[in-house]
């Protein structure tokens, strides 16, 4: 900010009766019971602050955090309100501020600023030193200085509230980014506040980015689903390739049991004609044994009738023997018997 004027009321004020304090169209902080007019930011000033606010919305936005970007009154200490360049503040449940005067202060007893940031003008030294010191005291857990001048962002985290200093500080220029853990780690580039890019310009960008990453994504789609197809129709003709080769199998396979059939049939027929031949060989064996054995018995019985006739012969040559034996035997005139 510019060097704020310090006013001097007939006494000190307290909170109270400061909020009471000044004209509509002026702004005042209290410090330590004293009123002190602060000069209208200048237009750079305001673009970095709304640059800031556009930036911790869309953060609080894609987060789902609890918080609320505002510039209101800060009271730090019991007799003194600032009034920072941004705050970043959760509302506190079931609290409700009846007086239309203290809706524009955040209270002491209200811990709930998480963030603060100051943009440095010419009072450095309020916004480093001075500051720092009551916000460290009031529990901030960080408090962001914005320093074009320097070219520089300053992030002070950790409050040590008992000594009003900052546990840790972190500075970063333009080509870096801050981190705010109080915002869930959000990211912020330091080049666009330090070059004064409004927050219109960012929500256009902000916009262009978001058609881009929905292009991306409904690219990335079709490429998925292209992919997806590719690998469906893989793996279908994966399965129509195992399919022909299941049913080219089972052809061969039906083929070789066609084959197997067809050799069994032919092996049951040719045994049956071997079995035909060899009934018929045995029939006809049978045949001749049947026929060799009628010539067998018709042997026999020519050979029995032989042997009858040559007995019968036999019998009558020695018939015919002994009776011309007996004959001879017979006295005769001629052949007297024989002694």
């Amino acid at each position: 900010m510019s060097a704020p004027v310090a006013l001097a009321p007939p006494h000190r004020l307290t909170v109270e009766a400061f909020l009471d304090y000044g004209e509509p169209d002026r702004r005042y902080e209290l410090v330590r019971g004293i009123p002190v007019e602060m000069p209208p930011p200048t237009e750079l000033h305001q673009i970095i602050i709304a640059a800031l606010f556009h930036m911790f919305c869309r953060a609080i936005a894609e987060r789902g955090l609890p918080y609320e970007v505002v510039q209101l009154g800060l009271q730090t200490e019991a007799d003194t309100v600032r009034i920072p360049d941004g705050l970043v503040y959760r509302k506190v449940d079931g609290v409700r501020v009846s007086d239309e005067r203290r809706s524009g202060v955040v209270w002491l007893e209200l811990k709930t600023v998480v963030v603060a940031v100051e943009v440095v003008s010419t009072n450095r030294r309020d916004d480093y030193v001075v500051k720092l010191e009551e916000y460290a005291r009031r529990g901030i857990g960080e408090y962001v200085i914005v320093d074009v001048k320097q070219g520089q962002v300053v992030v002070h985290r950790h409050p040590v509230v008992t000594d009003g200093v900052y546990g840790e500080r972190g500075v970063y220029q333009r080509g870096e980014a801050f981190v705010l853990e109080g915002l869930g780690g959000a990211a912020f580039e330091v080049g666009p506040l330090l070059d004064g890019k409004t927050a219109g310009e960012l929500a256009r960008e902000d916009v262009e980015r978001l058609r881009a990453e929905a292009a991306a994504r409904r690219t990335a789609e079709a490429l998925a689903e292209v992919e997806r197809q590719a690998k469906e129709a893989e793996r279908q003709a994966r399965l129509d390739a195992e399919t022909r080769a299941e049913a080219e199998r089972q052809a061969r396979e039906a083929e070789r049991q066609a084959r197997l059939d067809a050799e069994t049939r032919a092996e049951a027929e040719r045994q049956a004609k071997e079995a035909e031949r060899q009934a018929r060989l045995d029939a006809e064996t049978r045949a001749e044994a049947e026929r060799q054995a009628k010539e067998a018995e018709r042997q026999a019985r020519l050979d029995a009738e032989t042997r009858a006739e040559a007995e019968r012969q036999a019998r009558a040559q020695l018939e015919a023997e002994l009776a011309r034996l007996r004959a001879d035997r017979q006295p005769t005139p001629d052949n007297p018997p024989q002694p």
